[in-house]
């Protein structure tokens, strides 16, 4: 091999090599090239799947105040609704008051017009009245009102009268009542002097049967007739008699009465006492 072809034969190989270099440098920026356009379409694909996303979040978003936006509304209406139902019923309550109180104002209007009428007509009948009685009795309504108010000072001085005589009464019966008192008590201040016959009342007892109804169950019935009459029941002083002691002549009477009634009844006992102290009460009283 000559030089020359061994200097063609380098001269070749390296133009092959560096064919073979700018080949595989354009393989490898043509791969590169579209490693970056993959990249960018998958960024791409990716921004737009989010972009999707948002946009339904959006919508979804937009869907659900646009749902409460309508159920606020239909709410907000209804609201408004019963209030526009609530005034109606109110006004037309409002007019039907008005309508009865129109009523009742012309209705008391013609009441006091009536009256006024009434009134006119009764002042009318008066007037005649009043002539016709001047006519027939001769006197004026002055004289007539003068004859009257003298009537009436007669009758207040008879119903004066009537009532200073009940006062003089009561007063009256103030001092009886006043002077017992007095005597009662000078009874009492000298009871201590006066002899025991004046005291006392005696009863005859008509068997011992009827002296042990007196005395009663442990001497019950006549511890009820000594508070009954406030008088002292004194059985075996005098044998076959009872003796009622007392200063109080009145109280003593009473008690002998109603002893009296008692022994002849027969039937003795508290309540039996009580009814015969009562009834000689009335007895004596009525002397």
């Amino acid at each position: 091999m000559t030089l020359i072809t061994l200097l063609a034969t380098i001269v070749a190989m390296l133009g092959l090599g560096i064919a073979a270099g700018y080949y595989l440098r354009y393989l490898h920026a043509l791969s590169k090239k579209s490693s970056i356009e993959i990249t960018n379409k998958q960024r791409l694909l990716e921004a737009e799947a989010r972009a999707i996303k948002i946009q339904e979040k959006a919508e979804e978003k937009a869907a659900a105040i646009e749902l409460e936006a309508k159920t606020e509304r239909k709410a907000l209406e209804e609201k408004l609704n019963q209030k526009e139902a609530r005034l109606e019923k109110r006004e037309e309550l409002l007019d039907g008051r008005q309508i009865d109180a129109d009523s009742q104002k012309e209705a008391l209007q013609n009441k006091i017009e009536e009256v006024k009428s009434i009134k006119a007509r009764l002042d009318e009948r008066k007037n005649e009245l009043d002539a016709k009685l001047e006519t027939i009795a001769g006197i004026t309504a002055e004289e007539a009102f003068e004859k009257i108010v003298t009537k009436i000072e007669i009758e207040r001085t008879e119903d004066l009268n009537a009532r200073l005589q009940k006062i003089e009464l009561f007063n009256n019966e103030q001092i009886e009542a006043k002077a017992t008192n007095i005597l009662l008590s000078a009874i009492h201040r000298i009871g201590n002097v006066m002899p025991t016959s004046v005291m006392t009342s005696h009863l005859e007892i008509p068997s011992d049967d009827l002296k042990g109804k007196i005395i009663g169950k442990e001497g019950r019935n006549v511890r009820a007739f000594e508070r009954a009459t406030g008088v002292d029941v004194l059985i075996d002083e005098t044998p076959g008699y009872i003796v009622l002691s007392s200063f109080d002549p009145i109280r003593r009477e009473i008690a002998r009465v109603a002893m009296e009634a008692l022994l002849k009844d027969g039937r003795i006992q508290p309540a039996k006492i009580e009814e015969a102290v009562d009834l000689a009460r009335k007895e004596v009283a009525s002397i």
